[in-house]
């Protein structure tokens, strides 16, 4: 949650507690035996932060961390934290979509990485 808050404001000190506040959630205090459940909501964080990377900047680095990233949500997490992650990885998807049709940019950059990261997400399951 740090990386992804500082993503976001580049401001350390809230950064820092954001990532305090999302380890001390309750979500994770009242999994503390649900090992699965712990594992798949620490990767959520990682998994939007390379996506949205992916969608602002496309390039292989970012969907090569979000494919990495998706594949260790989906093999060691809870499977509903990961259909979840699913509808809102789409609705980011379609919030970046329909905002650079708005701009009228280009979208074949978009589309090639998305489809890049959903061929190595199969292949690494």
């Amino acid at each position: 949650m740090f990386r992804l808050t500082y993503f976001f404001n580049h401001k350390i000190a809230e950064a820092i507690l954001a990532g305090l506040s999302f380890m001390l959630c309750g979500f994770f205090v009242s999994h503390g035996q649900h090992f699965f459940a712990i594992v798949g909501g620490a990767f959520i964080p990682f998994v939007l932060l390379f996506y949205i990377k992916t969608m602002v900047q496309p390039g292989l680095k970012h969907t090569l961390l979000a494919a990495v990233f998706i594949f260790l949500l989906v093999t060691g997490g809870y499977q509903t934290l990961s259909i979840i992650t699913a509808y809102l990885l789409l609705t980011v998807f379609l919030f970046y979509f329909i905002k650079r049709l708005k701009q009228k940019q280009s979208l074949s950059a978009l589309l090639k990485y998305q489809l890049l990261l959903g061929l190595l997400v199969l292949l690494l399951l």
